[in-house]
């Protein structure tokens, strides 16, 4: 459907947080990209519209599907909170269980907005939906697993902190 920009980074936020981000200094450059190539437009200013709105083509549709058919690259995945583990020894446990608690919370508010979604997804027809779905439960699944993880890293570093009194 047609969107804005800024309606495109809600859209991400809320639907496809779990696996992929993009913020607003990524889509705009994209979408002018897009419009240079052919493959969206940009429709005409309605009253009281705010913001540029664009839309896909026909050629912008025939790039999509030339694109999903093309094999995926490998993800680029950087978590600070888990790269802060390899530098262990420089705080003490007591530090890591702080950093673990603040995961933990986001962590949370990501699988509640997960949840909310396929609450919401209910209520969308579209001949798509069983794929979103099932994409957003990919998301709820990693949260889960990802706090079960969490869980255990607790458990490790309370007894790390019992025998260093850190």
């Amino acid at each position: 459907m047609p969107m804005s920009g800024y309606r495109i980074a809600e859209s991400c936020k809320t639907w496809f947080a779990h696996f992929w981000s993009e913020s607003y200094g990524q889509i705009y450059p994209t979408l002018k990209k897009l419009q240079t190539s052919g493959d969206v437009e940009k429709l005409p200013p309605q009253e009281g519209q705010r913001g540029d709105v664009y839309k896909i083509t026909a050629q912008g549709k025939k790039t999509l599907e030339a694109w999903l058919h093309m094999p995926a690259t490998p993800p680029t995945l950087r978590d600070e909170h888990y790269l802060k583990f390899f530098g262990a020894s420089a705080i003490p446990p007591a530090i890591h269980l702080e950093h673990l608690e603040r995961k933990r919370q986001q962590l949370k508010d990501f699988l509640a907005n997960t949840k909310m979604s396929l609450a919401h997804l209910e209520h969308v027809p579209s001949t798509d939906k069983d794929y979103w779905q099932l994409m957003i439960r990919y998301g709820a699944v990693a949260y889960e697993a990802e706090l079960a993880w969490l869980d255990e890293a607790e458990k490790f570093l309370k007894q790390k902190r019992g025998t260093s009194n850190g």
